[in-house]
This record gives C-alpha cells, sequence and structure tokens, in this order.
C-alpha cells in the first residue's frame, strides 16, 4: 500500500520526490505524518480496510463505491470519529461539466417542475477479458453486483444529485447476458418521485457502440445531453398553463432550442482530490462526502433487490430485507480463477 501525507501535497498536486511505502496498513496507519489515506482496492476489501483508516482518526477517500451494500456505506460512515473527520467517495462525475451546468439549470427552475427524465447509458461496453483477468469481477463475493456498482455507480449518483431520491423503483435485470459472469449486465429501471415525476433509467455493457443519452423534462422545457453536446428546448409558457387555457386543438407552446455552453471540461479527479484536501485543511464543504455516496449504493441495491423480488421497491431502502436477499447471493458465490492474459489496456478509454 503506499499513501501520501496530505498536508506535505502542494496546491498543483504534484507528487513529491518519494513515495513511502508499506507492507501493510497497520504499519500505514501507525504513521503519525499521514493524515489521510486512499483506499483504491476491490470493492470486498472496502468495508474492512475504510473502518481501520476511520478509527484511526485519519481522513478518507475511498474509491467508489465505497460498499458493496448500502449497508456496508452506513457502518461506514457511522464510525467517523469527529466532526473534523473527512469521508470523501471518488464519484468524479459530480465534476463533469455538463452536469453541473444541468443541476445549475434545474435549481434555477429554467425547465420549471420536473415531470419525466429519461437515460439510456449502453456505452459501458465490456469485452470478456475485462472479467477473465480479475478474480472478483463479476462476482456477489468480490463486487456486490456488476453494471450498477461497477459502471453506473456514477450515474445513479448524479441521477440523484439532479434530481433527489426517487419515492420507489421497479427494475428488471439481466445477469450474465453477454458474458461469463453471475452478477447483473443489463438494467431497466423505472422510478417515481414524490412530485409525480418518472424515470427510465436503461443501461449494458454488452452494447456497441452504444448511446449516452440523458433527457430531463419539465413543464417549461426540456434539457437534452448526449455526452458531448447539452441542448435546451425552452417553452415560451408552461404546458400546465397552455393546457388549460388555449383554443386551439392541435398546438403547442413555442419552443426555442438553444446550445448550452458549460464552459472546458476539467480533469475531474484533480478537482476531486483538490477539495478533499480543502475540505481537510480548510473546512470547506466536501461535494462527494460518503453520505451522499451512500445513496447511490442505495438506488442500486433497491434495483437489484425489485429484480430479485419481481416487485416494485420503496426508499429509504429497507437495508434488512436487501440484506438477507444479497446474503444468499454472496454465500453461495465465489471468486473467479484469475487468467493471466497477454492484454492492451488503455485506461484513458474507460472514462465514458
Amino acid at each position: 500500500m503506499r499513501a501520501i501525507c496530505a498536508r506535505s501535497l502542494p496546491s498543483d498536486l504534484s507528487l513529491p520526490d518519494t513515495v513511502s511505502c508499506y507492507s501493510n496498513s497497520e504499519e500505514l496507519l501507525r504513521n503519525a505524518d499521514i493524515d489521510a489515506v486512499l483506499v483504491a482496492t476491490p470493492t470486498m476489501n472496502h468495508l474492512e480496510l475504510g473502518l481501520e483508516v476511520l478509527k484511526s482518526g485519519k481522513h478518507l477517500l475511498m474509491e467508489k463505491p465505497i460498499g458493496m451494500t448500502v449497508l456496508e456505506a452506513d457502518t461506514l460512515t457511522a464510525q467517523t470519529t469527529t466532526q473534523q473527520q473527512v469521508f470523501g467517495a471518488v464519484l468524479n462525475q459530480r465534476y463533469d461539466a455538463a452536469y453541473a451546468k444541468i443541476r445549475e439549470m434545474l435549481q434555477q427552475g429554467v425547465i420549471g417542475e420536473l415531470q419525466r427524465v429519461s437515460w439510456t447509458l449502453t456505452h459501458w461496453y465490456r469485452p470478456e477479458v475485462y472479467y477473465r483477468v480479475s478474480d472478483w469481477r463479476g462476482t456477489w463475493r468480490g463486487e456486490g453486483g456488476g453494471l450498477l456498482l461497477n459502471q453506473c455507480i456514477h450515474n445513479l449518483d448524479v441521477l440523484q444529485w439532479l434530481c433527489g431520491m426517487p419515492s420507489n423503483v421497479w427494475a428488471q435485470c439481466h445477469w450474465g447476458r453477454y458474458h461469463n459472469i453471475e452478477v447483473e449486465d443489463e438494467v431497466t429501471a423505472v422510478m417515481n418521485f414524490s412530485n409525480g415525476a418518472s424515470a427510465s433509467f436503461i443501461s449494458s455493457t454488452g452494447e456497441a457502440p452504444g448511446s449516452n443519452q440523458l433527457s430531463l423534462v419539465g413543464d417549461l422545457g426540456t434539457l437534452i445531453y448526449d455526452g458531448k453536446e447539452l441542448q435546451l428546448q425552452q417553452l415560451s409558457q408552461s404546458c400546465k398553463e397552455h393546457c388549460q387555457n388555449t383554443s386551439e386543438m392541435f398546438s403547442m407552446p413555442e419552443v426555442n432550442t438553444t446550445i448550452v455552453n458549460f464552459g472546458v471540461p476539467q480533469n475531474q479527479h484533480v478537482q476531486l482530490i483538490q477539495d478533499f484536501v480543502a475540505a481537510i485543511q480548510d473546512g470547506k464543504k466536501l461535494t462527494t462526502d460518503a453520505v451522499q455516496a451512500s445513496k447511490s449504493i442505495e438506488l442500486a441495491n433497491g434495483i437489484l433487490l425489485s429484480a430479485w423480488t419481481e416487485k416494485k421497491i420503496s426508499f429509504p431502502l429497507n437495508r434488512t430485507e436487501f440484506n438477507s436477499h444479497f446474503q444468499n447471493k454472496y454465500k453461495n458465490s465465489k471468486l473467479r480463477e484469475k487468467e493471466k492474459l497477454n492484454v492492451s489496456i488503455d485506461l484513458d478509454k474507460s472514462f465514458r
């Protein structure tokens, strides 16, 4: 395990000439010069390592997801020893300039009250070799799920960051439809919100080239984002007002379509780590705190529970009910036999 003392990080986050190495976590955590620890291990280790770090009183930044279940996430977030202890998650897509702009526009009421959301995420294609070189991927025991916790955890986080948590979800999942894995690699979910709005969420790791298409429909207009361009279709008057007052049988409000400038994309991970350091040094509110990270896991768990039980699941999620079903999967699961293959890895292609 490697660690860098958070207080020694300069403002530009350039690394020091040497990085101390430790053979085990206990040795690292005994070092009083280390203020913060980044945990970037397979998901199955997050609970154990996270508890060690938090109990030591050090600040913690943990790769997504912070746990395999929301119950694990609850256990971790309850372990912070002081109000000053910072616990963050690597949910970097909150720093995506387009999503940040969408959130700003929603809060400003640009498209009015939200009526419907549709998000199709089939750009997460993964070939079989992605799983074959790992012993934990694609197993209940190793990562607690598949597509939802590994790839879509970012999108589920952004969804609830933009729209809030839904009231309930109904979902269908396919288990190992495209890959030799135990877990889900295709998901279709329908969510409902307290104001009556609905959302559809569709994703897959078995389609190519796939797409990233997000639509947010409000009473005053629609926002459409395809991963590259953000479009605003703004109405001249609200649908509710037009619907009740027009005398033209087949009319609709006038629409003005514009392309929204959301600025130049920045390095999301650098921004996230800078905020983590600022939260430690200056007490700045952390954009990706662990309590918020738990909500994305709760959504993922709720979708799985709905698919397992074939019924609508309400939020807040019944942790006990989910854990009972999950433990049945977990105890009958085993880690994969990791294969030593000659593979080509371009991590830049993983960021979609």
